[in-house]
């Protein structure tokens, strides 16, 4: 029993490959950073891309309009038209500008106001300083030029644009301002202790409103870690109450497809930019809750972020969804300027589409000039505005468009794979591997399909890449196992077999080996005979090595020929061959394959006839007896030997009908209930009706002539039938005028015999004209 259990099998080797895709699939495993969690991740990665451009290229442009048009976010760039503008120039502006720009945003009724840019240095006021002093001594010394009135105000007024700036977003209440994190120790070098600390200090406020985390558990160690911090200048940061990080870190593809929304910073959290603003929509702080992996633990980190007051979630809260690290999925609307762009210059020369635009929305500032915005690939674009991309996630969360993975997903994920393991084990075990491969394949066309109807157009994401790859695998494994041990025994049992069993018996042992066991079933088959002619009196005549040559001369080919008429070899005995036709492959066209059987194997004893006539070695002349009826086929014999054949009484009358050519002097003898299948397809002349040894039914014999109807070489059957008519209503002169008129007819002369002796003693009233041969 053991030695059974642990034998090799292709269904056990499907459950071990399930076994270590499960494994790896499980949370503790995709916490490492092993290389195949990392390739499957990022195969899943280039799936979803897929599937968001799909349902892109599905949605009509109008769709597209009416979403620019409901979007609660617009993005006011600072574009090629903006820094080409007279009177603004090439980037950085002065604050002056920026000033400009966001009090015009306040009074055009923007609803809140983000910048996706730092102000970390102070404009350099040395050079405006000294011109202040040579224009206030030029003013002492001249009176005052009207004309040169207009250019001293604006000059007065740049020459203090971080103090303007600074006084402007004290005004206004709804800005939020940017930062950068440093996440790398070679950028951190480049910053002196006074920098960080200055950072440090202007970013002091901007932390999370609440976090809690289980005993033990830190939650800084849940989100990414920044060492650095690039902050904004001291008076601009004390200006305003809310500001948030706009870094963003690419999957290791180097594809955006997800943003942190929090970092962590010497043990405090920092939300993010479009955080921060979904804090001031909302009117409700960041809160966190984390629960991150430990050594004694074996469940995934958790982390919940929310948007409520301070304490644990409750119902008065914002979920928003995030995946390891706090990472957000984005769910991209479509490609770059899918939210509406308006040009910083319009806002700023007063156009009041542009003022209308704004209005009741959150605006993004950004910089989208060619050669100064940060271009990001993303799964549409490979030079996607960085500032579109908070654009998204702010739309996600008001929208509520998350692409949600919950907890629970992993273990359902699991589950399907053990489940899909073990169907496909047992499938791909017991069917042909062209079928299991479309089987397969069609499975998998049918789980994308679901996944992106029924999943992904839903919001869900799940890991569908994981159960493709564990199907692939599997089927790979099982294939190459199967071909490896069962097709190499099949192999050996296909040259073992050749010489006995027709190709299509073979076939069905070897696909069904279930065929191999002691039982039959009854089926209507056509059986055939064939025999040697005088064998016994040859065999007398020759040596043993010439006679089997001679045999074998003649056996092989009239092997051939059953075969080629999808016959089956029933068995050699001595001399003669039995064979059967529509088993074990059924098909209606038995009785014909075996008449046009018989007549291929007398034109090639023709062939040999001559050949052996030629070469003045004996001539064989067989006969062949065919019939068609409902008998046992299957295999028989006993549990340890049993052969695959056919047995009944119409077996035994095929066998009669041999012999009886041996009375006609014919070659090939059929029953009536064959040459009622294949009456259009053949010639056939009536020959008796006979009592066969072992029956007690006449049954009507015919002589099989040639394939295909009579022509006009065949027109002396009409006179034989019609002697032979003649004869059964015991008209023995016109039965021997008309058989006499049939010369050279074998046939014809044993009817003239047996009519000259009727007709000397004539058969009483009882005689049914029934022929009993005597001989089997």
């Amino acid at each position: 029993m053991l030695k059974r259990m642990i034998a090799p099998s292709g269904f056990k080797l499907g459950l071990l490959i399930t076994l270590v895709f499960c494994t790896f699939k499980l949370p503790v495993c995709q916490t490492t950073d092993s290389g195949v969690v990392r390739f499957l991740n990022t195969i899943e990665n280039v799936w979803m891309d897929w599937k968001f451009n799909l349902r892109l290229s599905r949605a009509e442009p109008k769709e597209l309009k009416q979403f620019r048009d409901r979007a609660d976010v617009v993005i006011v760039a600072v574009d090629e038209k903006s820094v080409r503008t007279e009177g603004l120039g090439a980037w950085p502006w002065p604050r002056v500008k920026m000033a400009g720009l966001t009090k015009i945003l306040h009074e055009c009724g923007a609803k809140i106001i983000g910048f996706d840019m730092v102000f970390a240095e102070a404009e350099n006021n040395r050079v405006q300083a000294v011109l202040t002093k040579i224009i206030e001594q030029y003013e002492k010394t001249y009176p005052k030029d009207q004309k040169f009135e207009s250019v001293l105000h604006t000059f007065r007024a740049e020459s203090h644009g971080d103090r303007i700036f600074e006084s402007i977003l004290n005004e206004v209440e709804n800005v939020v301002l940017g930062y950068f994190f440093f996440t790398s120790a070679d950028e951190v070098q480049k910053l002196d202790a006074a920098e960080i600390r200055e950072g440090k200090n202007s970013i002091g406020f901007g932390t999370v409103a609440y976090t809690a985390s289980y005993p033990g558990v830190l939650a800084s160690d849940a989100f990414p870690k920044a060492l650095g911090v690039r902050a904004n200048l001291p008076g601009l940061s004390e200006a305003v109450e809310t500001y948030g990080h706009f870094n963003q870190i690419p999957d290791p593809d180097r594809i955006y497809r997800h943003v942190p929304l929090v970092f962590a910073f010497e043990d405090n959290l920092y939300p993010s930019l479009a955080l921060q603003i979904l804090s001031l929509y909302h009117q409700k702080p960041v809160v966190v809750v984390a629960h991150t992996l430990t050594k004694k633990e074996y469940l995934p980190g958790y982390i919940g972020l929310y948007l409520g007051p301070a304490g644990m979630p409750g119902p008065q809260h914002v979920e928003i969804p995030v995946e390891s690290g706090g990472r957000f999925r984005v769910n991209y609307y479509g490609r770059q300027k899918t939210f509406l762009h308006i040009s910083a210059a319009d806002v700023l020369q007063g156009d009041q589409r542009a003022c209308k635009a704004v209005f009741g929305k959150i605006v993004l500032v950004g910089v989208t000039t060619i050669g100064i915005y940060d271009l990001r690939p993303t799964p549409f674009d490979h030079s996607y505005p960085g500032v579109e991309i908070h654009a998204s996630v702010i739309q996600n969360v008001i929208n509520r468009d998350f692409m949600l993975r919950s907890e629970h997903f992993t273990v359902w994920e699991v589950l399907f794979m053990v489940l899909m393991g073990i169907f496909l084990s047992v499938l791909l075990n017991r069917v042909r591997l062209t079928l299991g491969l479309g089987l397969t394949v069609g499975f998998l066309i049918g789980l994308g399909v679901a996944d992106y109807f029924v999943l992904f157009l839903n919001g869900l994401q799940a890991h569908i890449l994981w159960p493709v790859m564990h199907a692939c695998v599997l089927f790979a494994g099982v294939s190459v196992y199967r071909y490896v041990t069962e097709e190499r025994e099949k192999r050996k049992l296909r040259r073992a077999f050749h010489f006995y069993l027709a190709p299509s018996v073979i076939d069905i042992m070897l696909a069904q080996p279930s065929k191999l066991k002691l039982g039959g079933e009854r089926r209507e088959l056509t059986v055939l005979f064939s025999d040697i002619r005088g064998f016994t009196t040859i065999s007398e005549k020759l040596d043993p090595e010439d006679l089997t040559e001679l045999l074998n001369e003649y056996l092989t080919p009239m092997t051939d020929i059953v075969f080629r008429h999808r016959g089956t070899l029933d068995k050699y005995m001595g001399d003669a061959i039995m064979a059967f036709f529509g088993a074990p492959v059924a098909y209606k066209e038995h009785a014909e394959e075996a008449c046009h059987c018989a007549l291929n194997m007398m034109s090639k004893l023709g062939e040999l006839q001559k050949s052996w006539k030629e070469r003045g070695l004996n001539v064989l002349d067989i006969g062949i007896g065919i019939n068609t009826g409902y008998m046992s086929v299957g295999n028989m014999g006993s549990q340890t030997l049993f052969d695959y054949t056919v047995i009944g009484d119409h077996v035994n009358l095929g066998s009669r009908l041999e012999g009886l050519n041996k009375i006609y002097s014919t070659h090939i003898i059929v029953s009536e209930f064959t040459r009622s299948l294949v009456s259009r397809e053949f010639t056939f002349r009536q020959l008796d009706v006979v009592r066969v040894k072992g029956k007690q039914e006449p049954v009507q014999i015919h002589e099989l002539l040639h394939a295909g109807l009579p022509d006009q070489h065949d027109a002396w059957l009409q006179l034989f039938h019609q002697a032979l008519s003649a004869y059964r209503t015991k008209q023995w002169d016109v039965a021997i005028e008309m058989f006499q008129g049939i010369p050279h007819d074998p046939v014809s002369r044993m009817y003239l015999e047996r009519c000259h002796v009727m007709k000397r003693n004539p058969p009483g009233d009882d005689w049914d004209g029934y022929f009993v041969p005597i001989e089997k």
